[in-house]
């Protein structure tokens, strides 16, 4: 595991060792975990259309503006729609290192490939990290692979 600021701090403060488990109890609000698994890890995805998307993110408008602009390339248009930003997730990111973020954005491919499978058995799906080298910071979005 990285070591992470939050931690040592906590420990500081503290005055000495514990585990990981002492801080999650300490620390961690369920709804806030919740949260997390709710429309981070396992998000709602819908069939819409042609696609599969977040359901948090689709709407007619989104798709119709999307797939004109796309010209009709239905796997473009879900890669636009699912795109998500790892640093946008996150208002209270300051002092945070960048490696926290890379390992959020694996976590959250690992959690997608296994849901989509899970929830889409017959479809075959990519989900695709960028580590942000090139944009805003690390990104993660899925599309179907059509054969």
């Amino acid at each position: 595991m990285m070591e992470l600021k939050v931690l040592k701090d906590w420990q500081l403060q503290i005055g000495g060792e514990t585990n990981i488990f002492d801080y999650i109890s300490s620390n961690i609000n369920p709804e806030n975990v919740y949260l997390m698994g709710k429309y981070i890890f396992f998000p709602d995805i819908s069939r819409f259309k042609e696609g599969f998307f977040l359901s948090e993110r689709i709407s007619e408008e989104a798709y119709n503006t999307w797939f004109h602009q796309l010209k009709g390339n239905i796997i473009e248009v879900e890669k636009i729609i699912n795109h998500v930003h790892v640093y946008e997730l996150f208002g209270h990111a300051e002092n945070i290192s960048d490696e926290v973020f890379l390992e959020i954005g694996k976590q959250i491919v690992l959690s997608w490939k296994m849901y989509l499978q899970c929830l889409f058995p017959s479809n075959n799906f990519i989900v695709d990290f960028n580590d942000g080298s090139d944009d805003y910071g690390p990104t993660v979005t899925f599309y179907q692979k059509y054969s």
